[in-house]
C-alpha cells in the first residue's frame, strides 16, 4: 500500500475513519467506501485507515482487485483467506469447500476485530465480492471494518450487489472523493498562491496524482502548459530501451505478477541476450517507483493509471504479441486455464481452434464460482470459431446457456436455446432447454421438450439421463408422465454396461414409490451404495438422481442417511456449477436438520437455498422460503416464522400442477394457522393437498398432512371433522410401515381421544413419544412429551407429569431453539398452576389401560413380538411401555413384573 504520499484536503475522510475503527474497536459492523476517480487518492486513504486500524488494535488485511485476475475466483480475497489460514488457490481459485461452507469458515475463523481492505474492487473477481457480500450480511459479531475503494464509473454489477446486501446493523460510510481545492493543491505541491498554482490546479483537474506529476515540471520553473496525463506519459516516455521492454511486458502481464514472468518474457521480447541487463533494468524501474514489489514478492505498477498508460502506449500488434507470449509462458509454467485465458482473450485470432478449446475448458473451470466471467470467455471462444467447427460451437452455445442460467440470465439461455438443436449436441441442448424450462416452473413445456428429444435419441446412455430429468420435471409437474419416464429409463438401462447407470434407474424407481405408492424396491440400498462409490467427477452427470434418492430417503424416515446424501450433492453441485440444482438440494438439507432438531444447521440451509433460488430467479423461491420459515418456527415461533412467508410475496397456486408451490402452500398455511391468522383455515389446506384424497401429497407425507387437518378442525371445535381426519391418516399410514408416521397418526388420535377416553389417548401419546424417539425427531419427541404431561395432568398422574416435562426440558436445551424452551416452561408453569386445583397425585404404581394390557400379556407368557403383533405396534413399542412399567413398579425383570402385577392398582 501507498504510504509515501502526503494527504491534504482529506480532513473530513479521515475523521470518519477514525469513527470507522472506533465503531470496530467495539465490536460494530462498518462499510466504509472510498469512490472516486483515478489518482482521487483512494489508495492513500485506504493505507491511512490501515495505519490507524493497526495502532488502534485491529487485525488489518490488505486485498485488491486486479484487471489480470478478475476471472480467477477468490484471488482478491486470498490475502484475508490466508491470514485467517483458511486454503484457497489465488492463481487457480480451488478449494474443496463450497461458497456457503467457505462463508461460514471465514465468519467463525475471525477471533478479534478486524480492517480489511479492498483496493480497485471494480477489478475483484466475483467470487471474492459474493464473500464479501455475505460478510456484510451476516457479519461476525467481534468487530469488522470493511473499506473498499473503487471507482464508480467502472463497478460491475456484481460490486453494487455486494454493496447492497448488507444487514441493517451495518454502519455505512459513503466517502466520495472531490478533487482538490486551489489551496489544497498549493500545500500538496509546494507552490505558493499565483499563476502558477492557478495554471497547475486548473491543468490537474485537482487530481492529486495528476498534481504530483505535475510537480517536476513546476519545481524546474517551467509553467504546467500541457495535461497532467501528458506529465505521466513523460515519466515513462523517455526510458531507456530495456527499460521500455521490461515496463511493457509489465504492463501486459498486468498487476500481481512474478517478476520471473516479466523477465523471461523481455527476454523473449528482445530476441535473447542476458538476463542480467533485464533484472537492472527492472532494479532501475523499482528505483525510480514505477514498479514497486508487494510482501509476497510481486510487482505492482505505483498506480493503476501509469499501468493504463504504458499498455495503451504500446502497439496493437505489440500487445497482441506479449500476450501470446506471456500465455505460452504460463503455459510451460503449468500455470491453469483461468491464469492464462486473459492473454488468451487479448492475443488470439479467428480460426485459433487451440485457443478457444481453451477458454471452454477456463469456463469449465471458473464457471461455479464466476458464471458470468464464464460467459465472457465462452463468447470470446465462440468468435474465434467459423462453420468448420460445428461440434466445438455446439458444446461452446450450449454451455453458455448453462452458464446463463447460473448467473440468472434465464431470457438470456433461453435466447440461446431457442435456435434448432445442433446436429452434434441435440440431447444435450434438449437437457439443458428442459432444466430452463424447469426453473421457470414450466413443467409441462420441460416434458414436451424431453418427448420430443426421446423420440429420436438412439444411444442408451443418453436415454436414460433424459428419462431421468422427464421423471423430475414430470414429478415437479405433478404429472402421470413420471411413471412412463422411469420405464423408459429402465428398458434403456438394459443396455448400458456402466452399474451407476443401473443403480440411478432403481434410485428413480423408489422415487416415484416414495410419491405415487407401492412396496419400496429391495434394491434401494444397493444402488445407494453404488452411487456412493462413484467419484465426484462420474457422479456429476447423475446428480439429479443423486438428489432423488436423498429426497427419498426423507420419505422413507432415513435422515441421516438422506444428510449424507445432500451433503455430497450439494458440494458437487456447486463446485461443478449445477446452481439449478441447489435450491432443491440445499432445501433437503435443511429439512432433515430440522427434523432432527439441528436447527442451526438447517436455518443455514434454508438460507443458501434461498439465496442460491433467489439468484436463479426461477420457480424454487417459494420451497426455500417455505422451509425457511419452518425451521424458524421452533426457534422463533409460529409467528415470526409467518412473517417470513407473507413478506416473500409467495407463488398462488395456478391450474398448472406445481410441486415447490403446493408444498409451499401446505407449509405456509399450517405456520399461517399456528400463528393465529384466521383468514386461512383447514379449506386453504385441503387446496394445498389436492382435496379430500390428498391427490397433491407424496404419499409418505399424506399421513402428516391429514393429522394436520385433525388438529385444524379440533381447534374450532369440529371433533366429527376431526376424527374423520384421524381415520384418514391411519389409513393412509398403514400399508407404509413408517414410524414417524406412525408416531403422527398416535398425536393426533391422543389429541382426539382426550375427551372421551383419556386412559386410550395417554397411551396414543406415549406411543407418538417413542415412535418419535426412536428415530431421533427432538422437536416432535418434545410436543408429544408435552401432550403426554397435559394429559397425565388431567390424569392427576402427577409423577408422569414431572418425569414427562423433565425430558421435555432436557430436549429442548439439546436444541438451538429459545422457541422451545419458552414453550416448555409455559407448559410447565400452566400444569403447576394446575396441580394446586387437582386432587393429590395417585399411587407411585399406577398403570394405563396399554400398560397393564402388555403386562397382563406378559405374564400370560407372551414375547414381546407376540405382544407387538396382538396389538398391532411394533416391538420397539411394547419394549417402551415395558421400561415405563418397570420404574412405576419398581421391578427389574419380567419373573418380578409378574409378582408385582396383581398388587398395581387398576385405572
Amino acid at each position: 500500500m501507498d504510504g509515501g504520499t502526503t494527504l491534504v484536503g482529506r480532513a473530513a475522510e479521515l475523521t470518519a475513519l477514525d469513527a470507522a475503527v472506533r465503531s470496530g474497536q467495539g465490536g460494530g459492523t462498518v462499510l466504509v467506501e472510498l469512490a472516486g476517480d483515478p489518482g482521487m487518492g483512494k489508495t492513500r486513504l485506504l493505507t491511512a485507515l490501515y495505519e490507524r486500524a493497526r495502532d488502534g488494535g485491529l487485525h488489518a488485511v490488505h486485498a485488491a482487485g486486479a484487471r489480470m485476475t478478475t476471472g480467477v475466483p477468490y484471488a482478491a480475497l486470498t490475502p484475508l483467506l490466508r491470514t485467517l489460514r483458511i486454503g484457497v488457490d489465488g492463481n487457480g481459485g480451488g478449494t474443496d469447500l463450497t461458497r456457503w461452507e467457505l462463508y461460514r469458515a471465514v465468519r467463525a475463523a475471525f477471533d478479534r476485530p478486524t480492517l480489511v481492505c479492498l483496493d480497485d474492487a471494480h477489478w475483484a473477481d466475483s467470487a471474492s465480492l459474493d464473500l464479501l457480500g455475505r460478510l456484510l450480511l451476516d457479519p461476525p459479531e467481534i468487530g469488522l471494518v470493511a473499506a473498499v475503494a473503487h471507482r464508480h464509473r467502472q463497478d460491475p454489477p456484481e460490486l453494487a450487489e455486494a454493496l447492497g446486501r448488507s444487514a441493517p446493523t451495518v454502519e455505512r460510510q459513503l466517502l466520495s472523493l472531490r478533487p482538490l481545492s486551489v489551496d489544497d493543491v498549493g500545500r500538496l505541491v509546494g507552490l505558493p498562491a499565483g499563476p502558477r498554482l492557478t495554471e497547475t490546479h486548473a491543468a490537474s483537474g485537482g487530481n492529486p496524482l495528476y498534481a504530483l506529476a505535475l510537480r517536476t515540471g513546476v519545481d524546474g520553473g517551467e509553467p504546467a502548459a500541457g495535461p497532467a496525463v501528458g506529465a505521466l506519459r513523460a515519466e515513462i516516455g523517455g526510458l531507456e530501451a530495456d527499460q521500455t521492454t521490461v515496463l511493457g511486458v509489465a504492463a501486459v502481464a498486468g498487476d500481481g505478477s512474478p517478476p520471473s514472468l516479466v523477465l523471461a518474457c523481455s527476454l523473449d521480447e528482445a530476441g535473447g541476450g542476458s538476463s542480467d541487463r533485464y533484472e537492472a533494468a527492472l532494479d532501475r524501474l523499482q528505483h525510480r517507483d514505477l514498479l514497486r514489489l508487494d510482501g509476497d514478492g510481486r510487482l505492482w505498477f505505483r498506480h493503476p493509471v501509469l499501468q493504463s498508460l504504458a499498455y495503451r502506449q504500446l502497439p496493437g500488434s505489440v500487445r497482441r504479441r506479449l500476450h501470446r507470449r506471456l500465455a505460452a509462458e504460463l503455459g510451460r509454467r503449468g500455470s491453469t486455464a483461468p491464469v492464462r485465458a486473459l492473454h488468451v482473450v487479448r492475443s488470439a485470432q479467428p480460426g485459433d481452434v487451440p485457443a478457444a478449446r481453451l477458454l471452454l475448458d477456463c469456463a469449465h473451470q471458473i464457471g461455479p464460482r464466476a458464471p458470468g466471467v464464464a460467459v465472457e470467455y465462452l463468447t470470446a471462444a465462440r468468435s474465434l470459431l467459423g462453420p468448420a467447427e460445428p461440434d466445438l460451437v455446439a458444446t461452446i452455445e450450449v454451455e453458455t446457456a448453462r452458464q446463463l442460467i447460473a448467473t440468472g440470465d434465464l431470457g438470456g439461455a433461453a435466447e440461446i436455446l431457442r435456435a434448432p438443436a445442433p446436429g452434434t449436441e441435440p440431447a444435450r441442448h434438449a437437457l439443458v432447454r428442459a432444466r430452463l424450462s424447469r426453473l421457470l416452473g414450466r413443467y409441462a413445456e420441460a416434458v414436451a421438450t424431453l418427448r420430443a428429444e426421446l423420440a429420436d435419441a438412439t444411444d442408451p446412455r443418453q436415454v436414460v439421463l433424459l428419462a431421468l430429468e422427464g421423471a423430475m420435471c414430470a414429478a415437479f409437474g405433478g404429472s402421470a408422465a413420471v411413471t412412463e419416464f422411469v420405464a423408459l429409463a429402465q428398458r434403456a438401462v438394459g443396455e448400458v454396461s456402466d452399474p451407476a447407470y443401473r443403480a440411478a434407474v432403481q434410485v428413480a424407481r423408489a422415487f416415484l414409490t416414495s410419491m405415487t405408492g407401492g412396496p419400496v424396491p429391495t434394491d434401494l440400498a444397493a444402488a445407494a451404495e453404488a452411487l456412493d462409490a462413484l467419484s465426484d467427477g462420474h457422479l456429476v452427470q447423475l446428480l439429479d438422481p443423486f438428489g432423488m434418492l436423498g429426497w427419498t430417503e426423507l420419505e422413507l424416515e432415513r435422515d441421516a442417511a438422506a444428510l449424507r446424501h445432500f451433503d455430497r450433492a450439494i458440494a458437487i453441485a456447486d463446485r461443478a456449477g449445477h446452481a439449478d440444482l441447489l435450491p432443491y438440494l440445499l432445501v433437503g438439507r435443511s429439512y432433515a436438520s430440522s427434523r432432527l432438531g439441528a436447527f442451526d444447521t438447517a436455518l443455514d440451509a434454508a438460507r443458501d437455498a434461498v439465496d442460491a433460488a433467489r439468484r436463479l430467479g426461477g420457480a424454487s423461491v417459494v420451497l426455500a422460503v417455505a422451509f425457511q420459515a419452518s425451521a424458524r418456527v421452533h426457534v422463533s415461533g409460529p409467528a415470526e416464522a409467518a412473517t417470513v412467508v407473507r413478506d416473500s410475496g409467495g407463488r398462488p397456486l395456478g391450474t398448472e400442477r406445481d410441486w415447490f408451490a403446493e408444498i409451499a402452500a401446505r407449509v405456509g398455511a399450517r405456520i399461517a394457522v399456528a400463528a393465529g391468522d384466521t383468514g386461512v383455515d383447514a379449506g386453504t389446506l385441503l387446496r394445498a393437498c389436492g382435496g379430500e384424497t390428498m391427490a397433491w401429497v407424496e404419499v409418505c407425507n399424506r399421513p402428516y398432512w391429514c393429522t394436520v387437518l385433525s388438529e385444524m378442525f379440533l381447534a374450532r371445535g369440529d371433533r366429527d371433522r376431526a376424527r374423520h381426519w384421524v381415520v384418514e391418516a391411519a389409513r393412509h399410514a398403514a400399508p407404509l410401515g413408517l414410524r414417524g408416521a406412525d408416531a403422527h397418526v398416535a398425536t393426533a388420535r391422543a389429541r382426539v381421544l382426550a375427551e372421551v377416553d383419556l386412559n386410550a389417548a395417554l397411551d396414543a401419546a406415549e406411543d407418538a413419544v417413542a415412535g418419535f424417539g426412536a428415530l431421533g425427531w427432538a422437536p416432535d419427541e418434545l410436543y408429544a412429551r408435552l401432550l403426554t404431561a397435559t394429559l397425565s395432568a388431567r390424569a392427576g398422574r402427577w409423577s408422569a407429569v414431572t418425569d414427562q416435562l423433565a425430558r421435555a426440558h432436557r430436549l429442548a436445551t439439546s436444541m438451538p431453539a429459545p422457541w422451545l424452551r419458552r414453550l416448555v416452561a409455559g407448559t410447565q408453569r400452566q400444569l403447576q398452576s394446575a396441580a394446586g386445583r387437582q386432587p393429590a397425585p395417585g399411587a407411585r404404581g399406577e398403570l394405563t389401560r396399554r400398560e397393564r394390557q402388555i403386562a397382563e400379556l406378559v405374564a400370560a407368557g407372551a414375547t414381546n413380538a407376540d405382544i407387538a403383533a396382538a396389538l398391532h405396534v411394533t416391538v420397539k413399542t411394547v419394549e417402551a411401555h415395558l421400561s415405563r412399567t418397570y420404574r412405576k413398579l419398581g421391578v427389574r425383570s419380567r419373573a418380578m413384573l409378574v409378582d408385582a402385577l396383581h398388587s398395581a392398582p387398576r385405572t
